[in-house]
């Protein structure tokens, strides 16, 4: 336990004796405390967390180094498995398209890279990148067509990907693509509502400071 958790500590031994120390105390924290825990993870959900960083994507900017931000280190805990310091990998999530409608499986929507700006990352020092898809439950796609749950480096790395015309275009949808290439570049998605990841390790500086701008998820009219 570092210093700054101190004070936080000190309370939780305070509640902790007053709880065990009367029973209308007890009642009280009881309550304070499921309302506490409904009301999290009401928070905690793809649709809103952590910091808008630009095309819809957000990230907690302090992931992995918390300090005393309490409620960001919870919020972490219901969503994530684990979280490194975001100086070695940055998380970014989203739970809606472009035009802020909820993903869901029954749509067709793209991200579209340009084939000379994809996420920079260190690849000298191991540096990759992955888009995930996961369902509304925050799991990934047990039946994936081909076991295909994200895209990434290596996929590109293996010669998966298609380019056209100078840019890298990710099709997301429950339907299988009937164009070769688009399907080359399909990561399925469930029949209902989903969401997304892209990890980003050893992020160059320019995700870091947002700078760098991940394409936003675009729904097919």
């Amino acid at each position: 336990m570092s210093d700054s958790d101190t004070p936080m500590a000190d309370q939780a031994r305070t509640l902790v004796a007053l709880h065990r120390s009367d029973e209308s105390y007890r009642a009280l924290l009881d309550r304070a405390a499921l309302s506490a825990d409904v009301a999290l993870h009401a928070s905690a959900t793809y649709v809103q967390v952590g910091v808008d960083v630009g095309n819809g994507w957000q990230r907690q900017h302090n992931g992995g180094v918390w300090g005393t931000d309490w409620f960001g280190r919870a919020l972490a805990s219901v969503i994530y498995i684990y979280v490194n310091d975001f100086h070695e990998a940055v998380y970014l999530i989203r739970g809606t398209d472009s035009a802020g409608g909820l993903l869901h499986g029954r749509e067709q929507y793209t991200m579209t890279f340009a084939e000379n700006a994809l996420p920079p990352v260190d690849r000298n020092c191991g540096g990759f990148w992955s888009l995930t898809m996961y369902d509304k439950d925050a799991f990934m796609l047990a039946g994936a067509p081909g076991g295909r749950v994200n895209l990434g480096t290596v996929d590109l790395d293996a010669g998966d990907l298609v380019f056209r015309d100078g840019t890298l275009t990710l099709h997301l949808s429950h339907e299988e693509p009937s164009d070769p290439a688009a399907r080359a570049n399909w990561l399925p998605a469930p029949d209902g509502e989903f969401c997304l990841i892209i990890r980003a390790y050893v992020p160059d500086r320019t995700i870091l400071d947002d700078s760098y701008q991940f394409p936003d998820v675009i729904r097919k009219q």
